[in-house]
């Protein structure tokens, strides 16, 4: 991603991901927007889901800026409820409810093998 050279001073910078539809790992267009005005466009062919997350993987993320906004406010939301006893919380679209695999599953603790 590429943009113009910047001049000292105050700067808004906005990356937009719009995807192509709400299957995991699908694709879209990403644009860089300096000032208010898109300054490049791309194409991302596929998207990397990810099958489980702990908090301490969501903190990860977030302090990263993988996860922002609605998605972060899921992933908290999430992270509240296996702290208050919740054995686990899938997040997905509706073809999570059909395929136990679909989605991304928080849990207490993601263990290494």
């Amino acid at each position: 991603w590429s943009g113009p050279e910047l001049k000292p001073g105050h700067h808004t910078i906005v990356f937009d991901f719009a995807l192509d539809n709400a299957a995991p790992g699908s694709g879209g267009t990403g644009r860089l927007i300096v000032d208010g005005k898109e300054v490049d466009k791309k194409r991302i062919e596929n998207g990397t889901p990810i099958a489980r997350l702990d908090a301490r993987g969501i903190q990860d993320l977030a302090a990263r800026g993988v996860v922002q906004g609605g998605m972060l406010a899921k992933l908290e939301a999430a992270v509240a409820a296996i702290d208050a006893g919740v054995g686990a919380v899938r997040i997905g679209t509706l073809d999570a409810i059909r395929d136990p695999n679909a989605g991304t599953t928080i849990v207490s603790a993601v263990s290494v093998s």
